[in-house]
């Protein structure tokens, strides 16, 4: 199966040209602003990784929860590729229309993937006793769809009974914190992914966390290769996921900026039927028109993240663009609002 993924920018410049500092990268939703990375001491850069430190703590006071559920991983990549592969091969509730490696995962691990649409196909499924575990992307990654905490820990529950779990993916659910569900990780029911690559704008270093009881953090430490979580990336996530300042500053300016990016993105591209995230934006249409906008905006050095039905939707995700980018968007698109009128 060929994987597919957002942030791909030096193939998109090869193939439909110009240099690549001149191309806007739209397609991977993660944040356009960085947590303010200090100058680190060379001396961390020859340390080998420790479990010792605030890296634990500072995630447990970030997602109000237990430090004895939390467990750094090197990426959230790792968990999704990891926990299926610690289970005996079952049914499992997977979104036709999520991040697909969540899918792939499963499948490779053995299971039997079952897709749902929506929340009430999810909990028919469920209640059903159809699958032993489910997957919930919580906001969807490209639908947009939120569902609130109190139905997925009703769904946690009814798994729970019969030995089986929801696996919460919370990569964008930082803006949105009232709809987490990590408050209550660390029961038998429930594992959560989070992330500091998408809100934080850190994705590079490659830092996750699974947040989950006892018998699952033993399992997959087990699996995790030793060092992997490298020392400065210990040491950022420790200090960006302290800095509550910069935390609320963050979800401000996110807030601020999407309403004048999506009414842009709207009145630019009328034929696409958008939703909205905090940190993306996404278009549905029918493969030829997201096929033909998708050229266009790579013709004019802007990469966004396209899908089609083997995803599960004809869409077009655009990550939130900065003051600088919405501008430049603009001026690319002078003249051009007319083009996909519907």
């Amino acid at each position: 199966m060929q994987r597919f993924h957002g942030g791909q920018l030096k193939r998109a410049a090869r193939q439909y040209g110009g240099p690549v500092e001149q191309w806007i990268d739209l397609s991977t939703g993660i944040s356009p602003w960085t947590w303010p990375v200090p100058v680190i001491d060379e001396q961390l850069w020859r340390d080998l990784p420790e479990d010792e430190g605030e890296l634990t703590l500072a995630a447990a006071q970030y997602f109000s929860c237990s430090e004895e559920a939390v467990l750094a991983v090197p990426g959230t990549q790792f968990a999704i590729e990891a926990i299926p592969q610690l289970l005996a091969p079952t049914e499992v509730a997977i979104p036709n229309c999520a991040y697909q490696e969540h899918h792939r995962s499963w499948l490779a691990a053995g299971h039997r993937p079952i897709f749902y649409h929506d929340f009430e196909s999810l909990q028919a499924l469920i209640e059903n006793q159809q699958v032993n575990y489910a997957v919930v992307v919580n906001p969807n990654n490209p639908t947009t769809e939120l569902i609130s905490p109190e139905l997925l820990l009703g769904l946690a529950r009814a798994l729970q009974q019969r030995d089986g779990f929801l696996l919460v993916d919370e990569a964008f659910i930082d803006t949105l914190p009232a709809s987490s569900v990590s408050s209550e990780a660390g029961g038998s029911g429930l594992i959560i992914l989070r992330s500091v690559g998408k809100f934080f704008g850190l994705a590079g270093i490659r830092l996750g966390f699974v947040l989950a009881a006892p018998e699952i953090k033993e399992m997959l430490s087990s699996r995790i290769p030793i060092w992997s979580v490298s020392s400065p990336a210990r040491w950022i996530g420790e200090r960006a996921l302290f800095d509550v300042h910069w935390q609320e500053q963050q979800r401000l300016r996110i807030q601020r900026s999407m309403p004048p990016w999506l009414d842009l993105l709207e009145t630019s591209f009328p034929a696409l039927k958008f939703t909205s995230s905090t940190l993306f934006v996404t278009g549905f249409s029918d493969l030829s028109t997201c096929n033909s906008i998708f050229s266009l905006l790579a013709e004019k050095g802007l990469l966004v993240r396209q899908f089609d039905q083997t995803e599960g939707a004809t869409a077009l995700r655009f990550g939130l663009a900065s003051s600088r980018q919405l501008a430049q968007f603009r001026t690319r698109f002078t003249g051009t609002e007319k083009s996909f009128d519907a």
